[in-house]
């Protein structure tokens, strides 16, 4: 069985993350298998009420969202829209409504499908179509009842439909608040996902699905907070629990009262933070014991630059001392020469280009970054 799991994903890699997606329902496992997917270069792409079936399916070797992923829009839901979808693709939002019975697909069904883009292929303007929803929803309940009486409209069933063009004319949502649409919809981010402009700074710290292997050690990690509970102890000191999504997963952390003061200001819901803290696997789930929190915004990663035998030589340190000069930020660098690590006075801003300058320079493995 092993290797045909490994042979399927070697070779079908899209057909197989679909299928592993379709065969659970655990939400933090899903998370962690679009990120997985995106990682070996597979698109996810969002349900689609043209091209989606029930389940994760593969589309011109995309993974397609399935409809019955879709938060309120049930099994008879998506039986009706498939079927109906046999007799020709949807034209406009309006014509779907026209042809299905608003009973089976009621207004907050509508607004879930459109809130997580499945009538992106026909209107992109997911603000206007919610603005003018009431006004679709009732030319489509009228076309259904003509068609199920027989009277079509003199001038042409299409008369009767609000077309995209009558859309109105309103300020679209902010990228940030698509994607929350798409996490209060599906229970995942698909067009997107709020850690992407922190995915580089991110990368050099731990993953949630793998903190098992650092059980008790401290640890760094980024994400976004999706929950936070104050309370108080006993004594009347305050403390907090949160939880942590990544990339990868979710996660829960605990900020004790020694540590509640000096960080309480950034355990705040949607903020997007750096932890520093030790890894508690006493508990299950596990959990990171919070020593620091700090916006990510605001996080500047600590550079650990080694210097071995073969390129210590002026020449090496000449071009330390330009890129130095032309980074100048907030970044602390460390360097290892001789077995002696030492912190320097200069600070670095991060960024891929500095990146690269320091690995081109003194080697990939010998540039650190924490």
């Amino acid at each position: 069985m092993a290797w045909q799991t490994a042979y399927l994903k070697a070779h079908y890699p899209a057909e197989y993350m679909a299928a592993v997606m379709s065969g659970t329902q655990d939400a933090d496992k899903i998370s962690g298998y679009i990120e997985l997917s995106r990682r070996m270069g597979i698109k996810v792409l969002a349900p689609d009420i043209n091209f989606s079936a029930g389940n994760f399916t593969v589309d011109n070797g995309a993974i397609r969202f399935g409809l019955s992923a879709i938060k309120t829009v049930g099994e008879v839901a998506v039986k009706n829209i498939l079927n109906e979808r046999k007799k020709g693709k949807f034209k406009s939002p309006a014509e779907f409504c026209g042809r299905l019975d608003i009973k089976q697909v009621p207004r907050r069904s509508m607004e879930n499908l459109i809130k997580c883009g499945a009538f992106d292929s026909l209107e992109k303007r997911r603000t206007a179509l919610l603005a003018s929803l009431d006004s679709i929803m009732a030319a489509g309940t009228q076309r259904h009842r003509e068609r199920q009486s027989k009277a079509i409209n003199l001038f042409g069933e299409e008369e009767l439909f609000v077309t995209n063009a009558e859309l109105p004319d309103v300020k679209e949502r902010s990228h940030k608040e698509i994607l929350s649409w798409e996490k209060e919809t599906l229970g995942f981010y698909i067009s997107g996902h709020p850690l992407d402009e922190f995915r580089e700074k991110f990368s050099v710290f731990k993953s949630s699905r793998e903190l098992e292997k650092f059980a008790g050690k401290r640890i760094k990690i980024g994400g976004i907070i999706t929950d936070v509970r104050r309370m108080m102890t006993k004594k009347g000191d305050s403390m907090a629990r949160f939880k942590l999504e990544d990339f990868d997963g979710v996660i829960d952390a605990i900020l004790f009262p020694k540590n509640f003061y000096d960080n309480f200001n950034a355990v705040l819901p949607d903020e997007i933070v750096v932890v520093e803290g030790r890894v508690d696997t006493s508990n299950d789930p596990l959990q990171i014991v919070a020593e620091k929190v700090t916006a990510a915004e605001n996080y500047a990663a600590d550079f650990w630059l080694n210097i071995p035998a073969q390129i210590d030589t002026p020449e090496t340190f000449d071009g330390l001392r330009k890129i130095f000069e032309e980074y100048a930020g907030w970044s602390q660098v460390f360097l290892n020469r001789g077995g002696k690590w030492k912190k320097l006075d200069k600070k670095i801003s991060d960024g891929s280009i500095l990146r690269e300058e320091l690995k081109t320079l003194l080697g990939a493995e010998n540039v650190r970054l924490y």
